[in-house]
């Protein structure tokens, strides 16, 4: 705390302006044989709560000659919290004020009470502030999905000196995902009903009294929230939220085709959903295989990895993920028309040409992980590189009737092993 001789330039500007009354209708009475001194129930040396005010108020006893001196100006002034006193001392010659504490606790805080019209004249208070204690009542431990209301509030018991605090607003926070305020009743209970946020895993909700001071106390109520049920599938190649990969329909020639591929199984907010079994089928026109199953794994991502025999399974082929026996449909995890296959030297793409109506989305999926620029070949505006995404996808919508040539002019300078895209109304 200041010494008051570092305050007195304040108070005597203070005093200065408190003779200046806004009616123009106060005069101080002459100072000589005036005396401030503490009244009874002063109100000096209590404790109280952090952001609440003191029990009693602030008083002092303005005198002159031994009796009350009434009409007397005060100027009230502390150096924490806030103090709002009377500006006149009554008929008994007493001026009161209520000071409310800050948020921060510790130390002696100090208040003034000062003659106006001589500020070298005064009375000093001391005051403690302390935290109120919180105790945790229930709720923690508790799990759900994401997005859904736990079975039970999370509940904190608000005390200072074993009485229970009313009205004191608390914040149940879990940082960066949900926030609310409670506030407590009669019987000094918090109590908040808690709906777990969009992100899954382990969760720390701390509950804290408003304020800015990080020294407040706190309680903390560990929670867990599950992913909620799968509604969002995406090919592995690309990240959750990325369009899908190639890996929806591959073109094949006659050989054995190594498949590599996998599946991110996601709730409604984007959370891996681990543990889900994830069953696989290829289709082809004459037939279908069915896959070895997988599992999902902690972050949500089922692989497959087989051999396709390509001898006696030719052409192209759609592949099929089930999850918990439920199908997926194609349109589910990619919503292609037509998806071709650029090779190792991107001469061997198939099939070489395909008719489609104007508005389709064709899709070129790249195997090589190599770069590739495809454009049409009279039309040196449109290249499409797969430098971002080596095994991922790009796209063209055509929406124009007529015949387009596409080929790769990173390795094909000529017209061989193009793909000609017939476009009809």
């Amino acid at each position: 705390m200041r010494p008051i001789r570092d305050l007195l330039p304040v108070l005597a500007l203070v005093a200065l302006t408190s003779g200046c009354g806004s009616g123009g209708s106060l005069t101080d009475p002459p100072v000589e044989g005036l005396r401030i001194s503490l009244a009874s129930r002063s109100g000096d040396g209590q404790e109280g709560m952090t952001g609440r005010s003191l029990a009693l108020p602030l008083r002092v006893l303005v005198t002159r000659e031994g009796r009350p001196a009434a009409g007397v100006a005060i100027a009230w002034m502390t150096d924490a919290g806030v103090l709002a006193g009377e500006e006149l001392t009554d008929a008994d010659g007493i001026a009161s004020a209520r000071w409310t504490l800050p948020l921060a606790a510790g130390g002696s805080l100090g208040a003034w009470a000062i003659l106006s019209a001589d500020p070298s004249r005064l009375v000093a208070f001391r005051a403690r502030a302390s935290y109120p204690s919180l105790t945790r009542l229930g709720g923690e431990g508790q799990g759900g999905e994401v997005g859904t209301l736990l079975a039970a509030p999370l509940r904190v018991l608000v005390t200072w000196r074993d009485l229970p605090v009313v009205g004191d607003t608390l914040r149940f926070d879990d940082p960066g995902v949900r926030s609310v305020v409670a506030v407590t009743g009669a019987d000094g209970v918090a109590s908040a009903p808690w709906v777990l946020g969009p992100v899954a895993g382990e969760r720390i909700v701390r509950a804290r009294p408003l304020g800015t001071s990080s020294g407040r106390p706190q309680v903390t109520f560990p929670l867990h929230a599950a992913p909620g049920p799968v509604v969002l599938y995406q090919w592995s190649s690309s990240p959750p939220g990325a369009p899908p990969s190639l890996w929806g329909r591959l073109p094949l020639r006659e050989q054995d085709y190594y498949l590599s591929s996998g599946l991110w199984v996601l709730d409604a907010y984007g959370n891996p959903v681990p543990r889900v079994n994830v069953g696989w089928r290829a289709r082809w026109p004459d037939g279908d295989l069915t896959l070895p199953p997988s599992v999902a794994d902690e972050d949500g991502l089922a692989l497959i990895d087989v051999v396709l025999p390509g001898a006696q399974l030719t052409g192209d082929f759609i592949l099929e993920a089930s999850i918990e026996g439920r199908p997926l449909a194609e349109a589910d995890y990619l919503a292609v028309d037509f998806l071709f296959r650029v090779g190792p030297w991107g001469a061997d793409v198939a099939p070489t040409q395909q008719t489609v109506r104007a508005g389709t989305t064709v899709r070129w999926g790249n195997l090589s992980g190599s770069d590739h620029l495809l454009g049409p070949m009279d039309d040196p505006a449109i290249r499409l590189s797969f430098a971002a995404n080596p095994r991922g996808v790009i796209e063209h919508r055509f929406d124009v009737p007529g015949t387009y040539t596409w080929r790769c002019h990173l390795h094909d300078p000529s017209s061989e092993g193009a793909t000609t895209i017939v476009v009809v109304p």
